[in-house]
């Protein structure tokens, strides 16, 4: 077993995505959709739980022709 660090110390991840040196990634089309659509429907239903708008929404995203999975492709 590996001996134990002094005064508590922990070891610590860094906040990179892709180690060293690394850049994090931009929010993601769900992330963006996800964003404004949940401030959409929190204005439009505010008693709603947010859970259940939250599967409103993501149900919603299903269908969304900003999902790049209903998007066609022209080849």
């Amino acid at each position: 077993m590996p001996p134990k660090k002094a005064n508590g110390e922990k070891k610590t991840r860094s906040s990179s995505s892709s180690g060293v040196g690394g850049k994090k990634k931009g929010p993601s089309p769900y992330n963006l959709y996800m964003k404004s659509k949940l401030a959409e429907f929190k204005e439009k239903y505010p008693d709603m739980a947010h859970k259940d708008r939250f599967k409103k929404v993501a149900e919603e995203w299903k269908l969304s022709a900003e999902n790049p999975s209903n998007q066609t492709k022209d080849d």
